[in-house]
C-alpha cells in the first residue's frame, strides 16, 4: 500500500434523513440502550465517500429517539489517487475511523441542538460517547470494478 502522510477532503455535506424523538418514553435516572448502525459507499469519478449512521435509543424497551444520518466527504485529486492500488481503493482504517468520528460529534451537536431546548428531561440527553476506533479495526478495500460498494 502506499504510505498516506497526509489525506485531504472536505465535509460537502450533512443530513438529517430521519428524526424522531418520544419524550413520554424518556427517564433521565434510567439506563439507556443506544443501538447504532453505520456504513459507507463512494463515487469514484467525483472522489466522493457518502458515511451514513443511525440511531435508536431506548429506555425500558421503550423507543425514544430515533435519526438517521448522512455525510459527504470529497477529497483532493491527489489524495483520492493515493488510496487508488490498480483495480481497488483502499481506505485506510484511520481514515475511516477519522471521518466516522467527525461524523459522530456533528451527529452530537444535532441532537444536542434538537433536544437542549425541550421543556422536558429529554432536554438532558447528550449522545454517549463512542470509540469507533476499537470497531473499525481493519483497513477497507473495494474492488473499483465492481458496481456497488459496501
Amino acid at each position: 500500500m502506499k504510505k498516506q502522510e497526509n489525506i485531504k477532503f472536505n465535509l460537502l455535506k450533512i443530513n438529517t434523513e430521519e428524526f424522531a424523538k418520544f419524550e413520554e418514553n424518556f427517564e433521565l435516572n434510567v439506563e439507556q440502550k443506544n443501538n447504532y448502525s453505520f456504513g459507507f459507499n463512494f463515487d469514484n469519478n467525483k472522489r466522493l465517500l457518502f458515511w451514513g449512521f443511525e440511531i435508536e435509543s431506548s429506555c425500558n424497551s421503550n423507543l425514544f429517539l430515533k435519526g438517521k444520518f448522512s455525510f459527504v466527504f470529497q477529497f483532493s485529486i491527489d489524495s483520492w489517487e493515493s488510496l487508488k492500488q490498480k483495480d481497488q481503493i483502499v481506505f485506510p482504517k484511520n481514515l475511516i475511523a477519522h471521518v466516522s468520528m467527525l461524523s459522530v460529534g456533528t451527529i452530537r451537536g444535532i441532537l444536542y441542538e434538537k433536544l437542549s431546548k425541550l421543556s422536558t428531561p429529554l432536554s438532558n440527553y447528550i449522545l454517549p460517547l463512542i470509540n469507533l476506533s476499537e470497531i473499525i479495526t481493519e483497513d477497507v478495500v473495494i474492488n473499483l470494478n465492481d458496481t456497488e460498494a459496501e
